[in-house]
């Protein structure tokens, strides 16, 4: 040892340093047993860091900076569409490892720090018509230590179910104006904390499709990507029915005459949806770009039964036209009583000799809304009268289990 530093037994240091037994040093840090380190950093029990890093040890990503920790789990501004970063808030994204959590929720960090939290992101977004969202995302080092933390929150009385999730994986907690849904994966552990919806029906849509982003970036629990952002199938008696939706934009696609034990028309009508909504890759396009030509998908042509579409999609772009087009099917989209109007409309009829698809796209005025016209969907009539399957994406042979 030299001047200036602290030291028990079975270590070597330069100046500056306070150390406990079994470890290497350089000046400026300090540390716990088993580690090496070099200046300017802090470590916990080991772990290796290079100069100026803060690391927490294990995590489904491996040995983690903690700054790096953080980015992975950051959300970019229009990651999800119509969620930024609040630009009005210095202190909107930040990462704290072990004890620095106490700087940030003082008296709530034991709950988290008890279980083995080692490293946690905050991140404040702000979304559409004022709609506020905090994502917390930590790593446990372990499943155990990350269940042990769901689990504590589910029995602190979190009972709403997340659309495509066990509740073994996620749950929420309604609150006035919003959610917080919770989820483990692979050792990581997530909060979602929305606020300024309508209900708690489209607050856990929204959640779902948050922790759907987050479970992408979780190494080993990816979710396989299905085009959607949510979707839902049914089969109403005569036909196997699906419904999604993408960023501002809802698909609706029905397949006929397909009755409940038809398991291909089960396979096309999926296959077909996630045709047409892989189209949407960014930017606000006009419904009929979406609409996909004779023969994308080989044997499917304009059906010429129907002269609307015979020659290319029917186009609406207000109530009126709307009407014109589908008559009273077009009410709950542009229902007084709600808060959005659809934008535009394209509708295409397919037929492959064997089958029919009816095909409907959507504009809507935001995500948010087409997310709330989702929800709205299932107490109209038409909506209401199929028992519907959502699509949980957990499984890429089989989508819609």
């Amino acid at each position: 040892m030299v001047e200036g530093g602290t030291m028990v037994a079975g270590g070597t240091m330069v100046a500056g340093g306070a150390m406990v037994a079994g470890g290497t040093m350089v000046a400026g840090g300090t540390m716990v047993a088993g580690g090496t380190m070099v200046a300017g950093g802090t470590i916990g029990t080991g772990g290796t860091v290079v100069a100026g890093g803060t690391i927490a040890a294990g995590g489904a990503g491996g040995t983690l900076d903690a700054n790096a920790f953080g980015q992975k789990y950051k959300f970019s501004n229009n990651e999800l569409a119509g969620w930024t970063q609040d630009p009005a808030d210095p202190t909107a994204f930040a990462v704290f490892t072990s004890d620095e959590l106490i700087w940030r929720i003082d008296g709530a960090a034991d709950m988290y720090l008890s279980r083995g939290c080692r490293v946690s992101m905050f991140q404040d977004l702000v979304g559409p018509a004022g709609q506020l969202c905090e994502v917390i995302a930590m790593d446990f080092v372990t499943n155990a230590n990350a269940n042990a933390m769901f689990n504590y929150q589910r029995s602190n009385g979190a009972s709403v179910t997340i659309p495509g999730y066990s509740t073994s994986v996620a749950i929420g907690a309604s609150n006035l104006a919003g959610i917080t849904a919770y989820a483990n994966f692979n050792g990581l552990y997530f909060e979602v904390q929305l606020s300024g919806f309508a209900d708690t029906a489209s607050a856990s849509s929204m959640a779902a499709r948050f922790l759907d982003v987050l479970r992408s970036k979780v190494p080993g629990s990816a979710v396989p990507a299905t085009g959607w952002d949510q979707a839902r199938i049914g089969n109403d008696g005569t036909s196997w029915w699906l419904n999604a939706i993408k960023g501002a934009y809802f698909f609706d696609v029905d397949i006929s005459s397909s009755f409940e034990d038809d398991t291909v028309g089960r396979k096309d009508v999926i296959g077909f949806g996630q045709a047409v909504v892989a189209k949407l890759t960014s930017g606000s396009p006009a419904p009929a770009s979406l609409v996909l030509a004779p023969n994308a998908i080989p044997g499917w042509t304009f059906d010429q039964n129907n002269p609307s579409t015979a020659n290319g999609p029917a186009v609406a772009t207000n109530v009126g036209s709307a009407e014109n087009l589908i008559d009273g099917a077009s009410f709950p989209f542009y229902d007084p009583s709600k808060s959005y109007q659809a934008k535009g409309l394209a509708w295409e009829v397919y037929t492959n000799g064997t089958y029919t698809i009816d095909l409907k796209i959507w504009q809507m005025p935001s995500a948010a809304a087409a997310v709330q016209l989702y929800t709205d969907l299932l107490g109209e009539a038409r909506w209401a009268g199929t028992t519907w399957t959502t699509c949980s994406g957990t499984d890429p042979s089989n989508p819609c289990p």
